[in-house]
């Protein structure tokens, strides 16, 4: 099983291979879902991927975020570099994105990124039959879902096992697009569900922050042994200790060396779970802080504290109120247990505190013994790749050295050998061969061809050793390298030629399809949640033409589907490879794009669909949401309601309405306009298509006059 984990800048890169990683992925400066992290320059990246590979480690690319024509089109002189330098994959989730890659690299490597959503056997087959060789799953997907789709599908898997889980369905959350013009989906996601709300009761809380993931020994034991290929570990903003820490936590597991506490809550901690391994932790939501508070020490009394943990000198602590709001932090250089000074203090301790005002909890944001401990192991610890070495060394023919390093092979010749006035023993000889210094092998195994005669000068052994041992570095490093084939791109994009401006539209239930239809609205579809996850496969609608996912369209009985908007369908070469699917009509472009950007798609022989009036939905939850109504502290309002299968749905309160405008987004010749109401009453929806007549209503334009970042 392969050890996935981040790197987001070069220095967290070699604390994730010197921690035994066997895989790292980045990003590339401006792109990616962590456009926030440091990334890497194009020179940059070519250092990283050498060093890899001399640690025989791979390195994933990450472009998982959706991209425009232009963007596609203009990243290529530098995916051409970094193919050609030996990128040992493309983690993806824009199929526009994939097309292009798939045509331009042919031999290059694709996986599927976990924004993708995929959620069942049929996506991840699609998704192979397309040309990609790993899917990252959904993280909602329980153990017994991930068993069930390694059963049914020959394509690799990787399963996230750690660090931040998104609330929504990553992919599928528009919640800091909408409010703030800054997508999830472009790689700028601003984690407005790390800030407080106020319910409908008044509460005010972290209603939308989950905590961490962290699976351990029992949970990837269980994984190797359904035979995931991959775990991945989040964390590219993290520290090199996190990295570090994580790393070696799961390789020690891995190989199966013993089980050791981990240590990475010591690092960072706002609350952690299992995430929906065993199905959905009913725990997963921290409704008290959404940020990284570290170890709970207690609660005080008057100045006195029972420490839940231990704590000793150097150790960071932060104060907290009733609310759990930060007060002051300070470093410990004195402990005093029963008026005695300590070094340390152990869990159920009481010590006596300065008194701070207003404070009620204790928690330790620094845990010294444990950061001292990761630095000294990340200080002396030197990852060595083995290889195996064979030397032929017979009297009056030429002294021959090779090695192998998974694979790559290299060979020395050097001068013919006399005899030896004195024998000289082979366990010498193998005991000098095993002397590869400071480079980064150990000898795995040795194999001697000696004839007990040959004198073998050790100095010159050294030499020889020496310089196979730099051509083997340069020969892993330049087997990775290839030749690109001629560019290719779009170059005659083209329009469906259909009449323009259909007004169509999507409701939940069936008496607001009924009354669309009295109300002269020709087409009319009822809405599907979004995801297919593989337990309710069932339940799956494949008699609406509407599909809201992979397994909706691909399953369908109906023919002239449509597809809906959350598939982020957000540039030309995306409807260009969607176009292949016979029984597709229509896509529903994202409704994160600006006019400008709409304009701009060429859809070929499909129908492209415009979304003009919509309480727009931001969240799709696995979680269990009880609010009804949620307010952030700028006033914006949300409502949330449960689907047909109990997930939880966030929407806008405040619609976003083209209608105003109609006669403007006309000229942007769509062929189909949608209008979708969620819980719009009889009265509401009457309005609304009355004023496809007469122009009136709240103009709200949301993205489609600032785009997003």
């Amino acid at each position: 099983m392969e050890i996935v984990a981040p790197a987001g800048e070069y220095s967290k890169l070699e604390s994730a291979i010197l921690g035994g990683a066997n895989a790292v992925y980045l990003g590339l400066k401006g792109f990616g879902a962590r456009r926030k992290a440091g990334n890497f320059t194009l020179e940059e990246l070519k250092t990283a991927i050498d060093f890899a590979h001399i640690h025989n480690v791979k390195v994933y690319l990450t472009l998982n975020t959706i991209l425009k024509d232009i963007e596609i089109e203009n990243l290529y002189e530098n995916l051409k570099t970094i193919y050609e330098y030996g990128i040992d994959a493309f983690i993806v989730q824009d199929l526009g994105v994939f097309c292009f890659l798939k045509k331009n690299f042919p031999e290059a490597e694709f996986h599927a990124s976990t924004q993708m959503t995929v959620s069942n056997y049929r996506e991840a087959q699609f998704l192979k039959d397309l040309g990609f060789s790993r899917v990252v799953l959904a993280r909602e997907l329980s153990l017994a879902e991930i068993t069930s789709i390694k059963k049914k599908v020959d394509i690799d898997l990787e399963i996230f096992v750690s660090g931040v889980l998104c609330l929504s369905y990553s992919g599928n959350c528009y919640l800091s697009s909408f409010i703030g013009s800054r997508s999830g989906n472009r790689g700028l996601c601003a984690q407005p569900c790390r800030k407080k709300y106020v319910n409908s009761q008044g509460e005010e809380a972290y209603f939308l922050s989950p905590k961490d993931q962290l699976l351990k020994k029992e949970e990837i034991n269980a994984l190797m042994e359904i035979g995931v290929e991959s775990i991945k570990i989040e964390g590219r903003m993290k520290s090199e200790e996190y990295v570090f820490e994580l790393s070696s936590y799961y390789r020690e597991i891995l190989e199966n060396l013993g089980v050791r506490e981990e240590r990475v809550s010591k690092l960072f901690n706002r609350g952690y779970s299992k995430g929906y391994f065993y199905g959905e932790d009913k725990d997963l939501i921290n409704k008290n802080y959404s940020s990284d508070l570290g170890l709970y020490l207690g609660k005080i009394q008057g100045n006195k504290l029972k420490l839940e943990e231990d704590l000793q000198l150097g150790d960071g602590i932060v104060y907290l109120d009733k609310n759990f709001e930060k007060i002051s932090g300070t470093y410990i250089n004195k402990i005093m247990v029963e008026n005695k000074e300590q070094v340390e203090a152990k869990k159920g301790d009481e010590l006596t505190l300065a008194r701070v005002k207003n404070a009620l909890y204790v928690y330790k944001n620094f845990d010294k013994k444990t950061m001292d401990a990761i630095k000294h192991e990340m200080k002396t610890f030197k990852r060595r790749e083995g290889i195996k070495i064979y030397l032929y060394a017979h009297c009056n023919e030429n002294l021959i050295l090779e090695l192998d390093a998974w694979g790559h092979k290299v060979k020395v010749v050097g001068d013919p050998l006399v005899e030896a006035k004195k024998t000289i023993e082979a366990d010498k000889i193998i005991e000098k061969l095993a002397e590869l210094g400071d480079t980064v092998f150990y000898a795995e195994n040795i194999n001697l061809d000696y004839d007990n005669k040959a004198f073998v000068a050790f100095s010159y052994l050294k030499q020889l050793r020496r310089e196979a041992s730099q051509l083997l570095l340069e020969k892993i490093k330049s087997a990775h390298r290839r030749i690109a084939p001629v560019k290719w791109f779009l170059e005659n994009k083209i329009n469906n030629q259909e009449d323009k401006n259909k007004i169509t539209a999507v409701v939940k239930e069936e008496w607001q399809k009924k009354l669309l239809l009295d109300l002269g609205i020709e087409e009319v579809h009822i809405k599907n949640p979004d995801i297919a996850r593989e337990e309710l496969l069932e339940r799956v609608d494949l008699n609406n033409a509407l599909c809201s996912n992979f397994y909706q369209l691909l399953e369908n009985k109906k023919s002239k589907l449509k597809l809906d908007w959350n598939q982020n369908i957000s540039n030309s070469y995306a409807c260009y490879l969607l176009s292949d699917l016979e029984k597709l009509d229509t896509i529903t472009i994202s409704p994160e794009l600006k006019k400008e950007d709409l304009e701009k798609i060429y859809s070929f022989r499909l129908n492209k669909e415009l979304l003009i009036y919509s309480h727009l939905r931001l969240m799709y939850l696995e979680t269990e949401i009880a609010e009804d109504e949620l307010i952030n502290k700028e006033g914006d309002k949300f409502i949330l309601i449960k689907n047909s299968l109990g997930n939880t749905e966030i929407y806008l309160k405040e619609a976003m309405n083209l209608i105003p405008k109609l006669d403007l987004i006309k000229k942007i010749n769509y062929e189909k306009l949608r209008l979708e109401f969620n819980f719009e009453s009889e009265e509401e929806i009457r309005e609304i298509v009355k004023n496809l007549d007469i122009r009136k209503g709240k103009y709200m334009p949301y993205n489609f006059e600032k785009g997003v970042y």
